[in-house]
């Protein structure tokens, strides 16, 4: 089985992964860029390193989640958030690219799978519900530069040695992603495969 657990908080109970390691061969652990990057000229590895350290002394394999863009888990910048709609794109993704390397350059042969971003073929739609930073017409509704993050970044990844995923949110109906112009979740599939080792599909039932 795979578990999932994320550090979004300073808060949390590595010790709780113990009583279902007997049962659980992989976890893929969630690492908002913010909670090693609080801001773009720091890096603090503190929480990061306890919960990866310890899912590895229990023998585990574990997939991280790292590079999800969503407006709380993001880095700040003289106080503001680092959103690609307010310091550029190219400005982002570089400041990205840099985040995953250095991820990469510290946890080594510790990680099995890295997965880049979440659900980010529906970014623009996530930006009206407030996940991510909304405009109409910025960067989460540019499939270029959705793409590019997925492609570099797995570029990164890959020339490290290490396979790569992502993660599709598959809920949307084909014909809302088509009226308001955005690509349906098969198109990430078809798009993206080319740059991905394994692709994760995700759905809310209870939605």
């Amino acid at each position: 089985g795979i578990l999932m657990l994320g550090i979004a908080t300073v808060s949390y109970d590595i010790h709780g992964i113990e009583k279902l390691a007997p049962w659980v061969r992989w976890i893929r652990i969630v690492i908002p860029w913010k909670s090693v990057q609080p801001t773009l000229d720091i890096f603090d590895w503190t929480h990061a390193d306890s919960i990866i350290n310890h899912a590895k002394s229990l023998g585990l394999h574990i997939i991280l989640d790292i590079g999800d863009g969503f407006s709380s888990e993001v880095p700040l910048q003289n106080g503001t958030p680092f959103l690609p709609n307010h310091v550029g794109t190219q400005v982002y993704l570089t400041q990205l690219q840099n985040f995953v390397t250095a991820v990469i350059g510290r946890y080594e042969k510790r990680i099995s799978v890295y997965q880049i971003e979440r659900e980010v073929n529906q970014a623009f739609l996530t930006g009206l519900w407030g996940w991510r930073d909304f405009n109409l017409g910025g960067a989460w509704k540019d499939w270029g530069f959705v793409t590019e993050i997925i492609s570099s970044l797995s570029s990164i990844i890959h020339n490290a040695g290490y396979l790569v995923t992502t993660q599709i949110h598959t809920d949307v109906h084909p014909n809302l992603n088509k009226s308001i112009k955005t690509p349906t979740w098969l198109d990430a599939v078809t798009t993206w495969s080319q740059y991905l080792d394994y692709i994760g599909l995700s759905a809310y039932p209870n939605y």
